[in-house]
């Protein structure tokens, strides 16, 4: 027997003893010759690329059809497209957001974007806060003598008119309230300007309205929005373009997760893309060699 046909049996003997694909690659990933029997016999290498095929379609497809060579699940004209379209989308990633660098580029900037509005949304939502604070404080000031007779400093100086005394407060809250009320409509939580709380005796402080500590509040909720507006105004479109990469970023890995579970990956370890490509496109490989067969089909 020619030491070609020994070699030949001696591999297949071996590998008929593993009843898996994974264990016959295994078998051939660490045998320690075959790169020299390869290189002096390089139609063995084709016979035993030809053997490790149809041991993947039969594993990972369905041998009965031939529309799903290399997956139970997904058809090899599909397989096709989205291979197409990986490809396609690393082309994009790789164009458009220069790789992995731009993409880890771009997540470095997204997060640096949610921590800062993360913080001016704690400290704006925090003086908006005190600023309903303060007021209620000073409603509920207000309301402890609401009803009671106005007498002695109750009700403030202005109670004291004689006549209009019983009606002038209200009057002047509804006037306010009509003529710069609608103005509180396009300002934010917190800055409305137009209080009528000023025509409301607070008999613990012995004045007029809240007094000065919800405007100090507003001035400062004032610094944080004109912050919030450069920061806004700084990361314009950053949201949306990063929401763009991750759409593309997980379609890709479920993309990738479809051709993980064929047998695909295993399969370009014993062919050329071409000639998966041809495969998977119902042609047939041509080959002369007849020791192609004589080991495949072993």
């Amino acid at each position: 027997m020619a030491k070609r046909e020994q070699i030949i049996d001696k591999l297949m003997l071996d590998l008929d003893n593993y009843a898996t694909f994974e264990e016959k690659n295994k078998y051939l990933k660490e045998h320690k010759y075959l790169d020299r029997i390869y290189e002096k016999y390089p139609e063995i290498e084709q016979g035993i690329n030809s053997m490790m095929i149809t041991s993947i379609q039969e594993e990972f497809g369905s041998p009965e059809s031939d529309q799903f060579s290399f997956s139970k699940e997904t058809s090899n004209k599909e397989l096709l497209r989205i291979m197409d379209l990986v490809e396609k989308n690393d082309e994009i990633l790789q164009n458009e957001y220069f790789g992995q660098e731009g993409i880890d580029e771009m997540e470095r900037v997204i997060t640096e974007k949610n921590a800062i509005a993360a913080d001016i949304k704690k400290r704006k939502t925090s003086l908006q806060d005190n600023i309903g604070t303060l007021r209620q404080e000073f409603d509920d000031r207000v309301s402890a003598t609401a009803g009671l007779p106005f007498t002695g400093e109750e009700g403030g100086p202005l109670r004291k008119i004689p006549f209009l005394g019983l009606v002038l407060p209200e009057t002047l809250k509804y006037l306010t309230q009509l003529g710069a009320g609608w103005t509180d409509l396009f300002r934010p939580k917190g800055m409305e300007k137009v209080e009528t709380r000023m025509f409301n005796w607070d008999p613990e402080a012995q004045r007029y309205g809240p007094g000065p500590e919800i405007g100090i509040e507003q001035g400062k909720l004032a610094d944080v929005l004109a912050e919030e507006e450069i920061f806004e105004e700084k990361y314009k479109g950053a949201s949306s373009t990063y929401e763009d990469l991750g759409d593309l970023l997980a379609v890709q890995e479920l993309r990738k997760k479809q051709i993980k579970a064929s047998g695909i990956d295993e399969a370009l370890d014993y062919i050329s893309m071409e000639n998966l490509t041809k495969l998977l496109q119902g042609q047939q490989l041509e080959s002369n060699e007849e020791v192609l067969l004589d080991v495949s089909e072993r």
